[in-house]
């Protein structure tokens, strides 16, 4: 890929949507667990990490070793309609 430019330096982190599990339907952009994402640029040197955001449903997922809860790839057709108005999980 070649070399870092000289001079480059600096961080930049993104916060987006990765499913810890597969889906078990459809799959939308706005579906997924956060993740952060980070760059950091020293010295001509590029690192990169990323960390899933710990909320309640991932904490419960992760417990139950599976997807547990709605997404909204899963809402789509009449099975789709059903699970929103009656709150199916």
């Amino acid at each position: 890929i070649g070399p870092t430019p000289a001079g480059l330096s600096g961080e930049f982190v993104r916060n987006g949507p990765n499913p810890a599990y597969v889906p078990r339907g459809g799959n939308h952009w706005f579906d997924g667990d956060g993740m952060l994402h980070g760059i950091r640029i020293i010295d001509g040197k590029v690192n990169y990490v990323n960390r899933y955001t710990r909320t309640n449903r991932l904490e419960l997922e992760r417990r139950a070793g599976r997807p547990m809860i709605n997404r909204i790839g899963e809402m789509v057709g009449k099975i789709g309609l059903v699970k929103i108005l009656w709150g199916a999980v």
